[in-house]
């Protein structure tokens, strides 16, 4: 009887720790390409959006210009209406 007690208490624990090493992953991922890695220059920027289906993301597109060295550009989340 005490045998069969310890086997059960000890494939509970393995159980529990199997069981709580399981963890989903909730992340988005961005990806930047340099245009020194494209053919045309371009510079190419992606990201996935890991929350829902119905988060969309609106995004503004600016003309090509001028720019200093080191210059950056700031990501900021517009409400479309």
């Amino acid at each position: 009887m005490k045998k069969c007690i310890s086997r059960l208490f000890s494939a509970s624990i393995a159980i529990l720790v199997a069981s709580s090493s399981i963890i989903s992953a909730y992340a988005c991922t961005g990806v930047i390409i340099g245009g020194d890695l494209t053919e045309d220059g371009s510079t190419i920027f992606g990201r996935t959006e890991d929350l829902e289906v119905n988060h969309n993301k609106v995004y503004k597109v600016h003309q090509a210009g001028e720019h200093k060295a080191g210059e950056t550009i700031k990501d900021v989340s517009v409400d479309p209406d």
